[in-house]
């Protein structure tokens, strides 16, 4: 028996997939450059079977997590954690007490903000205050010593 989050199900297949994006770039003989692999989110794609007499409150707990997007934790097989991109049922005369699924998790990756509520005392210390000077006037640029330039003589 293998679980998402807390709810029992029978997983008949598990196919977990690992992949990547490779750019190439052509050139004028041979073949191309690759140059940039970039890992895209691992996936796995699970198919079996929801069983019992309470299948369809089983059933229904999955379609609730799909469709709030949350976060859920495959333990079988394989372990995963993500989200559930997919979940299809099939309702045939052969499963009398359940249904046939195909489900497929991708993970994700949350981002966190890395920022202080204020500044550290070592930086404090580092930022000179602004002083209030007044208002200025502006100061006309010389020429040189003599309030000339060369090439106004």
């Amino acid at each position: 028996m293998a679980k998402i989050n807390d709810i029992q199900i029978m997983a008949e297949k598990e196919s977990p997939e690992y992949a990547s994006d490779v750019t190439e770039q052509p050139v004028e003989s041979g073949i191309s450059l690759t140059d940039h692999v970039r890992q895209r989110a691992k996936t796995l794609k699970i198919s079996g079977f929801i069983l019992g007499s309470d299948a369809a409150e089983r059933r229904q707990r999955i379609l609730d997590l799909w469709s709030k997007g949350e976060i859920v934790k495959y333990v079988g097989r394989n372990l995963f954690s993500g989200v559930i991109e997919s979940f299809s049922t099939d309702h045939g005369y052969k499963t009398a007490n359940g249904c046939g699924f195909t489900m497929s998790l991708v993970e994700i990756r949350i981002a966190t903000p890395e920022y202080t509520s204020g500044l550290s005392f070592e930086v404090r210390t580092q930022v000179a205050k602004v002083a209030d000077a007044g208002r200025k006037q502006p100061v006309e640029k010389g020429s040189g010593k003599g309030g000339k330039s060369i090439w106004e003589e």
